[in-house]
């Protein structure tokens, strides 16, 4: 995972430097190649940082219930992991105890939207 959003920072850096208007002749004094190398150390940083904050921010701890009836991803105490859907009259997720659960997902939150 942590390799594809380097590769996807990588792609994106691509595309501004491609939409900028640098003229970089690499020579040490160029300010524009300064500005260039700026841009790269920062986007990059930024764009991976911003991936990193959206994988993780999809989870919730277990002192968060879900919705009734609502599809979750789970990761229990044993690190195993399971879905299903969280039932708020037995407090369970399909087969488990919800207490056995470490952290959990709407399955809605980690799948692609294809609307757009």
């Amino acid at each position: 995972m942590k390799q594809a959003v380097k590769e996807a920072a990588n792609d994106y850096l691509q595309k501004i430097l491609e939409a900028s208007d640098f003229e970089i002749n690499f020579e040490e004094d160029n300010y524009d190649a300064g500005a260039r190398d700026a841009v790269l150390d920062v986007t990059e940083r930024a764009y991976i940082a911003g991936a990193e904050w959206r994988i993780n921010s999809i989870w919730h701890d277990n002192t968060n219930i879900p919705d009734d009836n609502k599809f979750c991803v789970f990761t229990l105490s044993d690190g195993s992991c399971g879905c299903g859907y969280y039932h708020k009259k037995d407090n369970t997720i399909w087969y488990e105890n919800f207490s056995n659960v470490v952290r959990w997902a709407y399955f809605e939150d980690i799948t692609p939207n294809m609307e757009n």
